[in-house]
């Protein structure tokens, strides 16, 4: 794996906002970025004037081209000493991120896009790199209104983790503590439980009480996690969490004040009956921050 940290570009304003932090991301970590954007040659199907009508290859591989090196240069006057390129690949932007991410630090995209990525929805292709992105990927949304509480100004940067027990989560967990001590954040671990539901009668699903409260469960999986990484966290501000409830909105929550929301690509069960992957494809589309989504080495594609 090399150091680069790879952006997805397509002109939108969320690809932009993808790049502005997969800048600011790799100052933190003296290392480069690529901003990529992926072209194709049209189909016969794109018709004018009842007659086929398709560019040169030329024009639309330059278009391309000058699309990145737009959003490049803005970087470049943003940040001086960024060391920062651009790159074009001709083919569908999820072939060409996932080939990139296998020697990447970082992939980063917005959530969605404008069209661009041969005129793919970048919901889409955000969703299949969920699957198939050899790295940690960034999902970067641009803010709604009212969407994130105006922390106070002095407030140190803060990182917000679920943990669950599974090895997404443990090496989310592990990711977040390491980008705490390169930001200087406080780290925010958070694990959701929740009794088991049954479906019974003519009420439908309830909640039978007799089931044990799972609190102390969790909390002690917490302290366990934690203790196995004293040594990393030994200069990390941290607060522990436990909720009882669902997941995706406790952690989204929790995302209304943090700078960033890290989470595995699935859990066991996903924390605690609900699979990880909804979860993190629920926080990549709705969390006010941007979301780092971690595999484990062990996942297979």
């Amino acid at each position: 794996m090399t150091n680069e940290i790879v952006v997805g570009v397509d002109g939108s304003e969320e690809s932009r906002l993808a790049l502005h932090w997969g800048a600011d991301e790799a100052m933190l970590r003296r290392t480069a970025v690529i901003a990529v954007n992926s072209w194709h040659f049209p189909n016969l199907g794109d018709r004018r004037f009842g007659e086929p009508m398709l560019p040169e290859l030329y024009e639309t591989e330059g278009y391309s081209r000058r699309l990145v090196e737009d959003f490049v240069s803005v970087e470049r006057a943003r940040i001086p000493g960024l060391m920062i390129s651009a790159q074009t690949r001709e083919g569908h932007p999820v072939q060409s991120l996932t080939e990139l991410s296998a020697t990447a630090s970082l992939l980063v995209v917005g959530a969605r896009g404008s069209g661009g990525f041969l005129h793919t929805v970048l919901g889409s292709v955000s969703s299949a790199l969920l699957l198939h992105s050899h790295c940690p990927l960034v999902i970067v949304r641009a803010p709604e209104e009212d969407d994130q509480i105006e922390p106070p100004a002095d407030r140190p940067p803060t990182i917000v983790v679920g943990v669950d027990g599974s090895a997404p989560a443990n090496a989310a967990l592990d990711w977040a503590i390491s980008e705490a001590r390169v930001r200087g954040a406080r780290l925010r671990v958070v694990a959701v439980w929740t009794y088991p539901w049954v479906y019974a009668g003519p009420e439908g699903s309830i909640p039978p009480m007799a089931f044990q409260d799972q609190g102390p469960e969790t909390e002690a999986m917490l302290k366990s996690l934690l203790e196995d990484r004293s040594d990393a966290l030994s200069d990390v501000e941290v607060t522990v969490v436990a909720h009882e409830g669902a997941s995706a909105p406790i952690l989204l929550d929790e995302a209304k004040l943090a700078d960033l929301l890290v989470v595995g690509s699935r859990g066991r069960g996903g924390f605690k009956g609900l699979l990880l992957g909804s979860v993190s494809r629920n926080c990549a589309y709705h969390a006010p921050c941007p979301v780092v989504i971690i595999r484990s080495d062990d996942e297979a594609e």
